[in-house]
C-alpha cells in the first residue's frame, strides 16, 4: 500500500536518549551497513575528563550496543562521524593535548568496534578544531576546519590530505583579512573537493557571507563564490547533487528580523540556480545539515525557537525538520521536543526512505545542568516507491502498439486469481 499524497507529514517513529547525568550531545549521525547507527559528540558522564569525543553505535530500534571515549584530562570533542569502507569508522573534532589552553585539530580511525586505530592531531600556534572528515575514492581522507581565535578577527580555514593511514600528503592554508569558518567538504566526481562555509568582516559587524569553494585534487583553487541573502548568511552544510550541482545549508537575518532557515541551490561551477528561506512571525528557525533525498527533493534538521546571541544560547527550542520538493519548495516540516531545549544537527535519509536525527535535548532528561545525546527515527513515507508505480504504468501505456483499449476489469480479475492461487499452494504446504 502506497501513500498518494507526497505531502503528507511522516510519523516520528521513535527517540531515544543517551548517555549519564551530565552534559552530552549527539553532533553526527549515519546509517551504518548492518543496518543500525553511527553517532559521535561529546560526554560529561563517561570518560576521564571535562568532556570526552564519544562514539556510539545503535542497531536499527536505536538501542545502545557499544560506546566508546576518546581523550586526555581536557576538554575533547568530536563533531562529525563516517563509516568507512572497512566497516570502521572516522571521526573528526579538537582536543585539547597540554595545558597551553590551545585546542588541536583530531582525527580518530578505529576499527567496527570503536577501538581506536590510530589518531591524528593538527597543531599551531593558535587553537585548531576539526570540522569535517570524509574518505576519498583513494581509501585516504579529506580533512578541513578553521583556525584561530573566535572572538578575535582572522580567523583561517585549512585542508589536509592523508592517507589510508593518517600519513599527511598535502594541506593547505586559506588566509585572508576576514574571519572564514569551514563547515562541510566532500569529494566531487572529478577527484576535486567542494567547500562550503561562512566568511565575516569582523565579529562586531552583522555582514557575513555564506561561501562554496572548488578545489581540485592537490587543493588548488578553482572557483570561489560568495552567496549574500540578507545581512548575515551562514553555511553549515554542502551536498552534491544528483545533476551535479550542489545544495548549501545555513541560516541568514538582517538586523532584528528573526532568523530564518536558508536553502541555496547552485550548478556545476557554484553559480546559483535558486534561493529559499523558511521562517516563521515569532520563532527564529536555524538548520546546521541537509542533504538531497532519494525523491530529488531536500530535506534539513535544525532548531525552531528563541535564540539569544551569537553564541547560539537559547531560551527554548525545539528540533526542526524540513522537507521540500526539487525546486526548494517546502512540502511539509516537523518540530520533535518537549518543553525545553532540544536541537537537531544532523540528519540522515534512511535505506527505509526516513530519516535518522541527532542532537541533544534537555526535555527527555532530569536535573539541572543535564543534557542527553538524542536520536530521532521518523519513518518513511512511501514517496519514492509511489514514483516507481506510478513509473512502471506510463512505460506499460506507452509502450501498448495496440490502438484498443483492454477489457475492463480484466487486470482485477488475474490480480484475483493470483491471490487465490497463493492462497491455495499456502495451504498445501502449510
Amino acid at each position: 500500500m502506497f501513500s498518494s499524497n507526497a505531502s503528507a507529514e511522516p510519523l516520528e517513529e521513535w527517540n531515544k536518549t543517551y548517555g549519564g547525568n551530565g552534559w552530552e550531545n549527539a553532533y553526527s549521525v549515519e546509517q551504518t551497513s548492518d543496518g543500525g547507527f553511527i553517532f559521535t559528540g561529546h560526554t560529561k558522564s563517561y570518560g576521564a575528563s571535562w568532556s570526552d569525543g564519544w562514539l556510539v553505535k545503535t542497531d536499527s530500534n536505536g538501542n545502545e550496543l557499544w560506546n566508546k571515549t576518546f581523550g586526555g584530562l581536557n576538554r575533547d570533542d568530536f563533531s562529525y562521524v563516517e563509516q568507512t569502507n572497512d566497516g570502521g569508522y572516522i571521526t573528526a573534532g579538537y582536543t585539547y593535548l597540554s595545558g597551553d589552553f590551545l585546542s588541536s585539530g583530531w582525527f580518530v580511525k578505529t576499527d567496527s568496534n570503536g577501538n581506536e586505530i590510530w589518531n591524528k592531531t593538527i597543531r599551531g600556534d593558535d587553537n585548531y578544531v576539526a570540522e569535517f572528515v570524509q574518505q576519498t575514492s583513494d581509501g585516504g581522507y579529506i580533512l578541513t576546519g578553521y583556525s584561530g581565535t573566535y572572538d578575535v578577527s582572522n580567523i583561517d580555514y585549512w585542508v589536509v590530505k592523508i592517507d589510508s593511514q593518517g600519513n599527511n600528503l598535502w594541506d593547505t592554508t586559506f588566509t585572508g583579512t576576514t574571519d572564514d569558518f569551514i563547515k562541510s567538504i566532500r569529494q566531487t566526481s572529478d577527484g576535486g573537493y567542494i567547500l562550503v562555509g561562512s566568511t565575516r568582516k569582523s565579529i562586531a559587524k552583522d555582514d557575513t557571507k555564506a561561501f562554496l569553494i572548488k578545489i581540485d585534487s592537490n587543493g588548488n583553487q578553482i572557483f570561489n563564490r560568495t552567496y549574500e541573502v540578507k545581512d548575515s548568511s551562514w553555511a553549515s552544510s554542502v551536498f552534491l547533487t544528483k545533476d551535479d550541482g550542489y545544495i548549501i545549508v545555513g541560516e541568514t537575518s538582517s538586523g532584528d528580523e528573526l532568523i530564518e532557515s536558508l536553502l541555496i541551490k547552485t550548478d556545476s561551477d557554484g553559480n546559483q540556480e535558486w534561493v529559499k528561506t523558511f521562517g516563521n512571525a515569532t520563532k527564529n528557525i536555524r538548520t546546521y545539515d541537509g542533504q538531497q533525498t532519494f525523491d530529488g527533493g531536500y530535506i534539513l534538521a535544525g532548531a525552531i525557537g528563541s535564540f539569544i546571541g551569537d553564541s547560539g544560547d537559547t531560551q527554548w527550542s525545539n528540533a526542526i525538520i524540513i522537507k521540500t520538493d526539487s525546486s526548494g519548495n517546502e512540502e511539509w516540516n516537523i518540530t520533535v521536543g518537549g518543553d525545553n531545549n532540544d536541537w537537531a544537527y544532523s540528519i540522515f535519509q534512511t535505506t527505509d526512505g526516513g530519516y535518522i536525527i541527532s542532537g541533544f535535548t534537555d526535555s527527555y532528561v532530569t536535573g539541572f545542568f543535564n543534557s542527553g545525546a538524542w536520536l530521532i527515527k521518523i519513518e518513511g513515507t512511501d514517496i519514492d516507491m509511489q514514483g516507481e508505480v506510478e513509473n512502471i504504468s506510463i512505460i506499460a501505456e506507452s509502450n501498448d502498439s495496440s490502438n484498443e483499449k483492454s477489457t475492463p476489469g480484466f487486470e482485477m480479475m488475474i490480480a484475483i486469481l493470483s491471490i487465490l492461487i497463493i492462497f491455495t499452494l499456502k495451504g498445501r504446504y502449510d
